[in-house]
Formats: C-alpha cells, sequence, structure tokens
C-alpha cells in the first residue's frame, strides 16, 4: 500500500505474515484492510451493482496501476 501511495496508520499481521487487519489513509480517505480467513457472506446483486467493490479515485491511474505492478500486485 505504501508503494502506491498510501500511509499505513495501523498494521496487524498473522504467525505466517498475512495481513490480518490494517488501516491505511490516502489524503483524508482512510481504509481498512481485513484478511479473507472466516466465512464472509457477501451481498448479493442489487439492481446492477456488484454487491461490493471499491472506486478509488487518483490523479494518474496509469502511474498507480505501474507502482502496484511493480509491487507485487496482479
Amino acid at each position: 500500500m505504501e508503494r502506491v501511495g498510501f500511509d499505513v496508520v495501523r498494521r496487524q499481521d498473522g504467525a505466517s505474515g498475512q495481513v490480518l487487519h490494517a488501516e491505511v489513509r490516502l489524503g483524508g480517505a482512510v481504509l481498512m484492510v481485513v484478511s479473507d480467513d472466516a466465512e464472509y457472506q457477501r451481498p448479493g446483486l442489487v439492481g446492477r451493482s456488484t454487491g461490493q467493490g471499491l472506486y478509488l479515485l487518483v490523479d494518474d491511474v496509469d502511474d498507480v496501476y505501474r507502482k502496484a505492478v511493480g509491487a507485487g500486485g496482479n
């Protein structure tokens, strides 16, 4: 997250190094990131909605994409 411009506010790692919980900030936005180690019920579609998702508005999407891929994202 730091490599694409987020500041890590808080991070809790599991025994094998995976992120269990983290809070990151980009400008005035704070996001909570959690693991998927439990069985969660995802909301179904409402109309044409995806039922989940995140939209992040950035000034240069190509730059953010390159940074994310360079940091190991896929």
